[in-house]
């Protein structure tokens, strides 16, 4: 061991000469992560010391058993081989280099160590997390209104969807949304109206009259209520309460012809010819080529005596061609005979 000791100390002393140690660095050695690395340090410091060992048995055999070594001469060594050494499968892919330089190796103790220098590439596979990014709505510029309908608005609704109803035949559903519509609002008589019509139709007279009534409270103007509950009390026979309605507040001629055609009709019927009489003037002042109204006068004329008048008016009614054939034969038949009695 004293040989060796003295060929370390010749290297040690031409280590300042920075000698040619082309082929001496041993090659790359890859080391896996975990505990393996530790066992290749070991493995390379294992091979610089067999290395070493080589090195000074050839310089020995070279030279000879000289004390001293005078010789300059390079020394050439082949370069040494680690065995392979296969790592543990590693789950990441990451791998440290170990470099080992035999200048900067001395002596390997069996029990010693030598810290080689890493060089860690580690490969970024990790991805690059997205982050969603949550981006609030801008605030709505509309303004809600709550738009409130008026109890004649929704009393003209459910008028609309009763008529709708009715003209399906579904006429208990329409009675509903005619009720509903007055519930809205008392005033709206359409609805009252076609309530009444619905209600008499279906055999309910009074209570078509009782709908009517209220109505005619709350307006007493409203010509159309009087007019419909003036022909169901016509009806039923109660003539004076059907005359006293029509005669309450009579509408302008022009504007309800048929309103006062019935006031007319009813004042005949009840023998009050001479109001009777008034009343188809007036409606002959407006439409003078209505027949009926004609008859109507001649009629009246000829209930209170005044005969040659009531068979002016006849004369008149005979020219309305639109007349009923019952109604054309009437006429020629109170004609011939109020002609017979002028002639005598």
């Amino acid at each position: 061991m004293s040989l060796v000791n003295q060929v370390l100390k010749d290297l040690e002393n031409r280590r300042g000469e920075s000698p040619d140690t082309t082929g001496l660095r041993a090659a790359p050695i890859r080391q896996p992560r975990g505990k393996t690395g530790r066992a290749v340090v070991l493995v390379a410091a294992a091979v610089v010391a067999g290395i070493s060992v080589l090195l000074a048995e050839r310089l020995l055999s070279d030279r000879g058993a000289l004390p001293e070594m005078t010789a300059s001469a390079p020394v050439e060594t082949s370069p040494a081989v680690a065995a392979p050494v296969e790592p543990e499968p590693s789950p990441l892919p990451e791998e440290t280099v170990v470099a080992v330089d035999l200048a900067d190796v001395e002596a390997v103790a069996p029990d010693e160590v030598v810290a080689p220098q890493e060089t860690v590439a580690v490969a970024a596979l990790t991805p690059t997390p997205v982050v969603a990014v949550a981006v609030e709505p801008p605030e709505s510029a509309v303004r809600r209104t709550l738009v409130t309908e008026t109890p004649a608005q929704r009393a003209g609704d459910s008028y609309t969807q009763g008529v709708r109803a009715l003209s399906e035949g579904r006429r208990g559903t329409a009675e509903t949304h005619f009720r509903a519509a007055l519930a809205h609002d008392a005033s709206y008589h359409d609805a009252r109206l076609a309530l009444a019509n619905l209600l008499a139709g279906d055999g309910r007279a009074r209570d078509a009259e009782a709908q009517l009534q209220e109505g005619l409270r709350l307006s007493p103007g409203h010509w159309p209520l009087a007019e419909r509950y003036a022909r169901l009390l016509f009806d039923r026979g109660d003539l004076a309460g059907a005359i006293g309605v029509l005669a309450n507040a009579p509408p302008d001629v022009e504007a309800a012809p048929d309103y006062h055609a019935l006031l007319a009709a009813l004042l005949q019927r009840a023998g009050h010819h001479e109001a009777a009489a008034d009343s188809y003037r007036a409606l002959l002042s407006v439409r003078p080529d209505q027949g009926l109204w004609w008859m109507g006068l001649g009629i009246s004329l000829e209930g209170v005596g005044r005969h040659t008048p009531a068979l002016d008016a006849y004369s008149r009614a005979a020219r309305d061609p639109r007349l009923a054939a019952d109604v054309a034969r009437f006429v020629r038949d109170r004609i011939e005979v109020l002609d017979r009695g002028s002639s005598r």
